[in-house]
């Protein structure tokens, strides 16, 4: 990957260092990398972008990455005129960590003061780049967009621990702000980190504000919403400058929306593409093309295959820095490739509308659940729930099951709810793990760092809280590090027009009961673009870019094989029980898909990732 990396405080050979750190950050090119090594500290960009740079001067050294955007005229007019880099370091200057009120846009950012001992790292909003910290042994602030390049560093210490591991179980990524070493710690979105006199202060410069705003008409909000998304999309295409650009395009809402505002753009020039699969329940290229035909674009599909899923895999354990288990970074990488092999140089991609617009059917599911708690309380524990839980077999008739599906699910705390149908959440740990890591492992862990990006909207309604944890835990975590990985090592830039400033700032004003009236799904998006989307594609169930691992393991003898092969590796390592991890190495000699058909890729995928890191 592309990025920054660097640290404040003293070692011994800082050039060597620094040069070693860089190697971490797996530059895919696109420009000659920029450091400054020194006493005190140093800093190096991995140049990837037109806004990647590094600027030194009046005692200091400021590293910018991504594509930033300055409210600032002043500093807008040095980025143009210098370097975006050179912008920081004045913002700095003049405001210090108040600088994040004058920059916008995705970034990722250090400035060092070596003879002040002072730092400033920090990330965009949404979290679309990264970055990794760690405290070396004397003391140094040591910090990179990979966690490779921090790891290189000689004083720090990165251990994988049972901890790590059951973290990466429980989601299937690495949560933030933990890291796959447990010496690490990784910047949530919109979140710095301030070293001055020897103390680290972390803290938010922004969260998201649900604040919402009862005063326009529905029609004023379609307005907003399609010209905040027309915004997004110039902006976009602006920030690609001469540079072929193509859209992912699944069929979609959000990879429609932006393919038909892109399309809107460049008339008769709009390229987009897709993925499809010879498995018809999983296939949604028709979609995709009959978007394409709705708003005229240049479209292209890419198949993939099982050999294609065996093939990418073991490239996947050194592209990602930790381990990451969604398989629908599989399809994301071949249609991103299919793009580059056709001349496209940067890709839109739809990402985040779910999150901001309440696309994801576990909203309308938890929602429903708490409507059992407007059954008075006096009538809910005195008559209702003795019945339902104290009648023997009573779970297992139509009407009665569903209503103790409700109050049990009810009774079960948020968001511990949201993990409830989790194959591992659900399999005791003793199971599990052996007994000498059970002693080690925090459960409670994982659980806690949703607990704080579900409670951290002020007063937020469930609604609001839980997209406030997607944004971190379903976008940032996982979403963008797929898209983002997956286009760099198809050789691509990507934008996301979704999560333009303007649209994140407008989605936060929207109701409740706006955004999803009557209990549905994307209701508002829905209406608000229903003359500009074709209806099939307002009416279609949400699916994505997902890859029929599960089914293919059934039937293909190559992926069987893989699986089977890793996980006897991995069963040596000694985490967990053997006894588990052979349920789920044979799980594929079952005829029907069961949650452990799709654990089975997580641990390759940890393997193949051990295999290459560890």
């Amino acid at each position: 990957m592309s990025g920054l990396c660097g640290w404040l405080g003293e070692v011994s050979a800082p050039a060597e260092v620094l040069e070693n750190m860089a190697r971490g950050l797996s530059a895919p090119g696109g420009g000659a990398r920029q450091d400054h090594a020194a006493s005190g500290g140093g800093l190096c960009v991995a140049p990837w972008e037109d806004g990647d740079s590094l600027w030194a001067g009046d005692g200091m050294v400021a590293a910018i990455c991504g594509q930033p955007r300055w409210a600032d005229d002043d500093l807008a007019a040095l980025a143009a005129r210098q370097s975006d880099a050179a912008a920081l370091g004045e913002a700095y200057r003049r405001f210090g960590p108040g600088l994040f009120n004058h920059l916008f846009g995705s970034f990722a950012l250090a400035v060092i003061e070596p003879a002040r001992g002072r730092a400033l790292i920090a990330i965009d909003r949404m979290g679309i780049e990264a970055l990794d910290m760690a405290r070396g042994r004397d003391g140094q602030l040591v910090f990179g967009s990979s966690v490779q390049a921090v790891r290189r560093h000689p004083a720090v210490s990165s251990t994988i621990t049972a901890q790590t591991i059951y973290n990466y179980m429980f989601y299937f990524v690495v949560p933030a702000p933990s890291a796959v070493y447990a010496e690490h710690v990784k910047l949530l979105p919109g979140q710095y980190m301030l070293l001055e006199d020897g103390a680290l202060k972390t803290d938010f410069y922004w969260q998201m504000d649900y604040r919402e705003d009862h005063a326009p008409s529905f029609q004023e909000r379609v307005e907003r919403l399609k010209s905040t998304l027309r915004t997004g999309v110039s902006r976009a295409l602006q920030s690609a400058g001469e540079r072929p650009v193509g859209a992912f395009l699944s069929g979609g809402l959000d990879s429609s929306s932006v393919s038909g505002f892109f399309a809107e753009q460049r008339p008769g020039a709009a390229r987009t593409f897709t993925i499809g699969f010879d498995l018809p329940r999983f296939d949604e290229s028709g979609y995709a093309k009959l978007v394409a035909e709705h708003f005229g674009t240049r479209h292209a599909a890419y198949f993939v295959t099982p050999d294609d899923v065996a093939d990418l895999l073991p490239r996947l354990a050194e592209a990602f820095d930790e381990p990451f288990g969604n398989s629908s970074v599989i399809p994301t990488y071949y249609c991103a490739y299919f793009a580059r092999e056709n001349g496209i140089e940067v890709m839109l991609a739809g990402d985040g509308g779910d999150e901001l617009f309440a696309g994801n059917a576990r909203y309308v599911e938890m929602m429903r659940y708490e409507s059992y708690g407007r059954i008075p309380r006096l009538l809910r524990k005195g008559l209702i729930e003795p019945v339902l839980f104290g009648v023997p077999g009573l779970e297992k008739l139509p009407v009665a099951a569903k209503a103790h599906s409700w109050a049990s699910s009810y009774n079960q705390a948020m968001p511990e709810r949201l993990f409830k149908y989790s194959f591992f959440v659900n399999t005791p740990i003793e199971q599990v793990f052996e007994p000498e890591h059970v002693a080690r492992i925090d459960e409670d862990r994982p659980i806690e760092i949703a607990r704080e990006a579900y409670n951290r909207p002020a007063g937020g309604s469930l609604l609001h809280r839980m997209l406030s944890l997607d944004l971190q835990s379903i976008l940032a975590d996982n979403d963008l590090r797929k898209v983002n990985r997956m286009c760099e090592l198809a050789g691509v830039r990507v934008r996301y027009p979704m999560l333009d400033d303007d649209v994140v700032r407008f989605s936060g004003s929207i109701p409740v009961d706006v955004m999803m009236a009557g209990g549905r799904l994307r209701d508002f998006y829905k209406r608000a673009m229903a003359d500009f989307l074709p209806r099939a594609v307002i009416d279609k169930k949400k699916h994505g870019f997902g890859l029929p691992f599960q089914q293919w393991l059934k039937e293909d003898r190559r992926l069987k094989e893989m699986v089977e092969q890793t996980l006897l590796s991995f069963r040596e390592r000694g985490y967990l029980k053997a006894s588990f991890v052979d349920q789920v190495r044979t799980s594929h000699l079952d005829r029907e898909v069961t949650g452990a058909d799709g654990f089975a890729y997580d641990l390759m995928v940890l393997e193949l990732w051990l295999q290459k890191h560890a």
